[in-house]
């Protein structure tokens, strides 16, 4: 192989190389998206934990996922969590006596920013009380804070169900 046929082979690896690590990078929605699936599959169970053993893995889990003065509030129900270990406690509290607890976050709209973004969203939530399912269906407003490259839940907001005529 010639000089030249040699220097343009490896250009042309060099410029597939350089589009692949271009166009293969998540973007920040799907950081997001994948934020929360971590989320639901940390905070979700399908059978009934020890709650000093689950605030233990909620709090490791949390701080990979949520900024460290995050802040939680479900106004209907008087819950509101300021900083990890907090929502870690009173997640694990609140869902002593369940069997199950599920939740799954969908119809997600975006806006993104440089270092925050904010995420208004769908969260299903499927919880099992003694034999009795339970599911309840809210909107929630979310907001996250970039360090790095990882999207980090600053804030969430469940808001009340619609009114019913």
């Amino acid at each position: 192989m010639t000089r030249q046929r040699a220097a343009l082979v490896a250009a042309l690896l060099g410029a597939l190389l350089v589009a692949y690590a271009l166009f293969s990078r998540e973007s920040d929605e799907e950081r997001i998206v994948s934020t929360l699936t971590e989320l639901e599959q940390l905070i979700g169970f399908s059978s009934p934990p020890n709650v000093l053993a689950r605030t233990a893995s909620l709090n490791g889990g949390f701080k990979s996922l949520v900024s460290e003065d995050v802040r939680v509030e479900v106004p209907e129900r008087g819950f509101l969590a300021r900083g990890r270990a907090e929502l870690a406690r009173r997640t694990a509290q609140g869902s002593a006596g369940l069997q199950s607890f599920e939740l799954d976050f969908s119809d997600m709209m975006f806006e993104i920013g440089d270092a925050t973004a904010t995420v208004e969203a769908n969260v299903i939530v499927e919880a099992s009380v003694g034999s009795e399912r339970r599911r309840d269906e809210r909107r929630v407003s979310l907001q996250f804070e970039k360090y790095g490259s990882a999207w980090f839940l600053a804030r969430a907001r469940v808001h009340e169900p619609p009114a019913e005529d």
